[in-house]
């Protein structure tokens, strides 16, 4: 094991409770299998724990009632509160990876880190456009990617990328560059049993908050004409059941990890455009480390692990083409099914184990 004091993982994301975020820096803390404290945004000064791992809150963000002066104020402010905790400490860091926070934090981190000699690591998920390019013109908010992306983020010693699309951006600019997917610790030794399909009946599940990335009405329109063959479960929206579709809203995290271990697929559609191929679905690797297959159009790095023989994929991104391949599924056997559920299992054993990233990260941070 090399010589480390400390690292600190800090942004604005909630930790434990911070959705798809929390479970990224999760799978990559204990991929590090070392004492690293994490520092995150939430709106109040506080310490507390999860799994062994220390969390402080420096009330980085603002709280709901906020008024908006307050809120602005907060966000030009962003991460002082933070690296003013660092700085107070007796020992201070050898590493520090942040996530997300983009240039509110960089512009603090980067003069901080090089003026203490402490490596900085940009934990890069997603690359955010807007619906359309006009608002670019009147959003800061995107003046802010931007200007991370393209020009902060080549500053850090190293750069974890999601996604081949990231990695290959960074790469050919000469930054430190390694690619790692999302991942999750659990049992690679025992293989999931895969759900029988009673009564003809295979339930699709669709997890998660669809925002402008996924395409969930394509994906409900897709069932029309199939009711009789399949249901489709949504976890995270709300909305009135209808014949085979069921609506949960937002659940906690392992109510809703519950249903998808249910159901016989999950099932993704999504655009293929800057956002898709930036990065990649937790939603993914949740289901294929449970032994559930994945039905998937083919943008970003999808293909990489999803195959006719783990999981279905497919060209096309609306529901048309997405109902094509389900008439296909709705008659398979018993056995295939089987088949899939195992090999989709074996694949995260492969690449989505905390495991498979263990000294990559160690070397990074060194």
């Amino acid at each position: 094991m090399s010589n480390i004091k400390k690292v600190y993982y800090i942004g604005p994301f909630s930790f434990p409770d911070g959705g798809a975020a929390a479970r990224r820096i999760l799978g990559n803390i204990e991929s590090l299998n070392q004492e690293c404290i994490v520092i995150d945004g939430k709106d109040e000064v506080l310490k507390s724990s999860y799994q062994g791992i220390e969390i402080i809150s420096c009330a980085e963000r603002p709280n709901k009632e906020s008024s908006f002066l307050t809120k602005l104020k907060k966000y030009f402010n962003i991460s002082k509160n933070t690296i003013s905790y660092i700085n107070e400490q007796e020992e201070l860091p050898d590493t520090i990876i942040l996530y997300s926070g983009y240039s509110p934090y960089l512009f603090r981190l980067i003069p901080f880190c090089k003026k203490n000699n402490i490596k900085l690591i940009f934990d890069c998920v997603e690359w955010y456009q807007p619906k359309s390019k006009i608002e670019y013109l009147y959003k800061p908010y995107y003046w802010n990617i931007e200007l991370s992306m393209r020009y902060l983020l080549k500053k850090c010693d190293y750069i974890i990328c999601i996604s081949k699309y990231l990695e290959n951006y960074y790469k050919a600019s000469g930054s430190g560059v390694v690619r790692i997917p999302p991942t999750i610790k659990f049992n690679k030794n025992i293989i999931p049993v895969p759900n029988e399909i009673e009564n003809n009946k295979i339930k699709l599940v669709y997890a998660g908050n669809p925002g402008h990335k996924d395409l969930l009405n394509d994906i409900i329109e897709a069932i029309n004409g199939l009711e009789d063959y399949f249901e489709l479960h949504i976890v995270g929206v709300s909305g009135v059941n209808q014949k085979s579709i069921y609506y949960y809203g937002y659940l906690p995290h392992y109510k809703s990890l519950n249903i998808v271990k249910s159901c016989h697929f999950s099932i993704l559609l999504r655009p293929n455009n800057k956002v898709s191929n930036a990065g990649f679905s937790t939603k993914i690797v949740e289901s294929m480390c449970n032994g559930i297959p994945v039905i998937a159009n083919n943008t970003g790095d999808i293909k990489d692990f999803v195959n006719k023989e783990n999981g279905f994929l497919f060209e096309g991104e609306d529901s048309s083409a997405l109902h094509v391949i389900l008439k296909k599924i709705s008659n398979i056997s018993d056995a295939n099914y089987n088949k899939l559920s195992k090999n989709a299992f074996m694949t995260a054993v492969d690449f989505f184990h905390i495991d498979c990233y263990k000294k990559v990260l160690r070397d990074i941070v060194s």
